[in-house]
C-alpha cells in the first residue's frame, strides 16, 4: 500500500506510473491501489503493535515505522493539492467530499482517511458537502454539532454549489458517475485511480 501511494505522489509530480492488473490477483490489487492512506480497526492496530513489539525486544523495525509515517501523511496528501491549488486560502470555500469508510462496501469509519481529511479543511476554514452510500450515520454523529458541514443524500446532492470535488473512498457507485458531466464546473481531486 505505502509503495502504491508513494508511485501516486511520483505520478502526481508528472511521472506515469501503473500498476499492470494482469500479473495480480484479484485478492491482492485492493491492496495495491493508491488511495488517500489506509484504515479500519485492525490494519493501523497490528502495525502498531508489531512496532511496540519490536520496539520491546530491541528491534528497529523501520520499514513498519516508515509505513505508519506516510500512511498518515497520505491522509492528508488530498489537502496539500486542494490548499496549494487555492493558494494556502480555503477559507469559506465549498468542498464536496465523496466516500468517507475507510474502504468501499463498508459503513466503518475507524481510523478512515476521511476524518483526517475533514478535519484539516475545516481547520483551514472550509464548509464540506458529504456523502458516503452507507457510512452517512456514523459521520453525522461524529460532526453532528459542525455547522459547516452538510450531510447530503446522494453524489449529486453534495455537488450542488461546491466549488470542487475530493474523491477519498473508491466506491463502485463513484466509478459509474459520468464524472465530466458532474464536474464541469468543479476541479477534482481524486484520493485513488477513479477515473485514472
Amino acid at each position: 500500500m505505502s509503495g502504491s501511494n508513494g508511485i501516486q505522489a511520483l505520478s502526481d509530480k508528472r511521472i506515469t506510473t501503473k500498476i499492470d492488473n494482469k500479473s495480480i490477483t484479484p485478492e491482492l490489487k485492493s491492496y495495491l491501489v493508491p488511495g488517500c492512506g489506509f484504515g479500519g480497526s485492525c490494519f493501523p492496530k497490528d502495525v502498531q503493535a508489531l512496532i511496540k513489539s519490536s520496539d520491546e525486544v530491541s528491534y528497529d523495525f523501520e520499514i513498519l515505522k516508515a509505513v505508519e509515517k506516510v500512511n498518515a501523511h497520505q491522509k492528508l496528501h488530498l489537502v496539500e493539492k486542494i490548499k496549494s491549488y487555492y493558494n494556502n486560502n480555503l477559507q469559506g470555500k465549498h468542498f464536496a467530499l465523496w466516500g468517507l469508510a475507510f474502504k468501499p462496501n463498508t459503513d466503518d469509519i475507524r481510523e478512515a482517511p476521511a476524518l483526517s481529511l475533514i478535519k484539516e479543511l475545516l481547520d483551514h476554514g472550509a464548509n464540506l458537502k458529504l456523502y458516503d452510500p452507507v457510512a452517512m450515520p456514523h459521520i453525522q454523529r461524529h460532526f453532528e454539532s459542525d455547522q459547516r458541514i452538510n450531510f447530503c443524500a446522494s453524489a449529486y446532492d453534495a455537488c450542488q454549489d461546491a466549488e470542487a470535488l475530493a474523491l477519498v473512498t473508491e466506491w463502485q457507485l463513484f466509478r459509474d458517475i459520468d464524472l465530466d458531466k458532474t464536474l464541469a464546473e468543479y476541479h477534482e481531486w481524486n484520493g485513488g485511480t477513479i477515473g485514472a
